[in-house]
Order: structure tokens, then sequence, then C-alpha cells
């Protein structure tokens, strides 16, 4: 029996709110590590913050029990796909900038590897959720 809930697959709405909780303690923890003199990166943390915060807010709207092929899930799932390769793009740049030692932030290019990791994850179930289809597991 236990076999079975262990298959059983993850919504689109569980996917969803799991991802973007996960993006937004990602930008949360950027914050609280950057250098109060990278102000840029400091403003541009908060905006994730607030953009990740407000995707939330606007997903307990949605109906839980909608399947990856409504209507609504497609579009969620195609307004989310901008701010989320935002972010990937915005990690990315960090990282670059900390092997370069361009700034000041208290953590190691492999902790953000792990963090783009999960964030490219995320990204592969919005390309399929925004046509609509369930992403194969891995």
């Amino acid at each position: 029996m236990w076999m079975e809930e262990i298959s059983k697959r993850v919504s689109a709405w569980e996917e969803h709110a799991f991802w973007l909780e996960i993006l937004e303690n990602h930008a949360h923890y950027i914050h609280a590590h950057l250098s109060s003199s990278e102000t840029k990166w400091i403003q541009t943390a908060k905006q994730y913050i607030e953009a990740f915060s407000r995707m939330r807010r606007q997903l307990q709207m949605v109906n839980s029990s909608l399947p990856f092929k409504s209507k609504k899930m497609i579009s969620f799932a195609q307004e989310s796909y901008p701010v989320v390769f935002g972010y990937y793009r915005f990690e990315g740049h960090l990282q670059h900038l900390i092997i370069q030692n361009l700034v000041s932030l208290n953590l190691s290019p492999t902790y953000l590897n792990g963090t783009l990791s999960e964030n490219a994850e995320y990204l592969r179930i919005l390309s399929f959720a925004m046509y609509g289809k369930a992403p194969p597991e891995l």
C-alpha cells in the first residue's frame, strides 16, 4: 500500500507550490548573504522575493485539483516561466561574479551550483506545463 502512495503523481498545483517556495527561499538566502555594499544585487534579490511571493499568492487562488492541461494551469506556467528563468540567470550571474571575485556574497559557487540545479528542474517542469503536459518523472 505504501508503494502506491509513493508512486502517486504530484499535482500541477503541488509542483508550482513546492518550487515557488524553494525559489523564494533561495532569494531570501542570497539577500541575507550579500554584503550591505552590494545595493544593486540586494535590490534585485528583493524584487525576486516579492515576485515569488506574489506568484505564491496567485497560486493560492487557483483550484488545487486542476490538471496540467487546464487553461488556468497552462496560463500560470506561462506567467511563471519568465520570472523563474530570470532568477536562474540572476543566480548564474552571481555565481560568475563570485568566481571572478567581483561580488561580496558570503556563499560559495558550489552552493549556487546546487540552487541553479534546483531552479533548472522547475524550468524543466515548466517547459512541459506551459503546453499543458505533465512532465515525465526523472
